[in-house]
């Protein structure tokens, strides 16, 4: 007898999780619509760069290097390469200091295969009062953007 009501019980359960879940099948399929999607890719590698630095370190070089052959084999394989150069504004030869680290990071990109035509720089002085913290404005970011829609 416990057996044939655990069994009901159990048969009642599945009956009904069934039926929740083919609801909120049906209920996102209503729902959906093309204009409601959303789509977002890039891949990146940030490098912490010692305040003094001009160039980028070996490390850095081999995370670059996995970061390419990653994006070789994705939506970015053909789209922009951006690289972004931040230091702390208030240091002598700030701008110049950010500009060496960029090139440096462009020439190694262009030693691993990127065309001129997708490389893209952008440097930026980051202010005492600036919402990034002191320990993070010596940095380089570099990002792989899509050449085509990465969503289809």
């Amino acid at each position: 007898m416990k057996n044939q009501t655990w069994r009901l019980k159990m048969r009642i359960i599945l009956h009904g999780t069934f039926a929740a879940l083919t609801s909120s099948i049906m209920l996102g399929l209503l729902l959906h619509t093309e204009n409601a999607d959303a789509c977002s890719f890039s891949m990146q590698y940030a490098a912490k760069i010692e305040p003094n630095d001009a160039t980028i370190s070996n490390l850095d070089r081999v995370e670059i290097a996995k970061l390419f052959i990653d994006a070789k084999n994705s939506a970015a394989r053909n789209g922009a390469v951006v690289v972004y150069g931040f230091i702390e504004a208030d240091r002598p030869s700030a701008r110049a200091i950010a500009n060496m680290r960029v090139d440096s990071a462009i020439a190694y990109l262009r030693q691993l295969g990127v065309s001129d035509a997708r490389l893209n720089r952008d440097v930026e002085q980051l202010k005492g009062e600036a919402t990034v913290p002191s320990s993070e404005r010596d940095r380089l970011l570099i990002e792989f953007l899509p050449g085509e829609n990465p969503c289809g």
